[in-house]
């Protein structure tokens, strides 16, 4: 199957040129993860983390560590709520641009509000 063009790819992209994190955010099965990884591909050196997994869920137990050795690079953790602990790091913008997704809006919202995450803008998929 090919990937379907969404009308948000280029506002995203600009966000990510602009901001130090971005967030897409939406309901189940809307077509986030597709977007993130359709926009991974003009990043080669990108990396991507599925924090559903343990296994790269640990690969984040020292995360400014894991961030000043993919400086520069596009990091996409998807399912960022599993780790809530990042909200703070990516307020701070110290890990440079980063791509997350998930699907419970009102947990990211509660985080970045809690942490003062001006910096993160967030994208919804409402329309699917």
């Amino acid at each position: 199957m090919s990937y379907i063009h969404r009308i948000e790819t280029a506002r995203i992209k600009k966000y990510l040129e602009n901001f130090p994190s971005v967030a897409i955010l939406g309901p189940r099965q809307c077509g986030k993860l597709t977007l993130a990884k359709h926009l991974l591909i003009d990043y080669p050196e990108s990396v991507f983390l599925d924090l559903e997994y343990p296994e790269d869920r640990m690969k984040l137990t020292d995360p400014l560590l894991f961030f000043q050795l993919h400086a520069g690079k596009l990091i996409c953790l998807d399912e960022i709520r599993r780790v809530p602990d990042l909200f703070p790091l990516l307020r701070t913008g110290i890990a440079g641009i980063r791509l997350s997704t998930g699907n419970h809006a009102e947990t990211l919202d509660d985080v970045c509000t809690s942490t003062g995450s001006a910096q993160l803008i967030q994208e919804y998929f409402m329309h699917c």
